[in-house]
């Protein structure tokens, strides 16, 4: 995690944190990947590396983005909004993948599942980045 928080700190410096938003979440889906298609214990053990990898970048190019969105001036009223739903999502994330083991969702389908809301986020992320584009272009 503090590698990547290092090295996405040299990129968001170099390219900008609204161009790296979208590949952020791209280590945690290799992870998720990795988690649903192998059975064997290393796969968790390179899960949680590249979640650990995830969440050193949002750590960096979370808190740019807010910062090249909105200014400076609301990124505390805009962190703490973001941490409250952080904080909500976490709680209710065990909650639900407890109910769907239950009713005997597999990991595999889990993990599915969620490569598939990565892949969501990432499109939704590269239409900021052409929105943002436009209205550089535009100014």
């Amino acid at each position: 995690q503090a590698y990547a928080s290092f090295q996405s700190g040299v990129l968001v410096d170099r390219i900008g944190a609204i161009r790296l938003l979208p590949f952020y979440l791209v280590p945690m889906a290799g992870g998720l990947l990795v988690l649903g298609l192998f059975d064997h214990p290393a796969a968790a053990l390179l899960y949680m590396v590249c979640l650990g990898l995830t969440s050193g970048l949002d750590a960096t190019v979370g808190t740019s983005t807010w910062a090249e969105l909105f200014g400076t001036e609301r990124l505390g009223s805009i962190r703490a909004t973001a941490a409250s739903l952080m904080v909500f999502s976490t709680a209710l994330s065990p909650v639900l993948i407890g109910w769907a083991l239950d009713f005997g969702i597999t990991i595999s389908a889990i993990a599915g599942f969620c490569i598939l809301y990565c892949g969501m986020c990432l499109l939704l992320a590269l239409r900021l980045v052409a929105i943002s584009r436009a209205a550089g272009k535009a100014a």
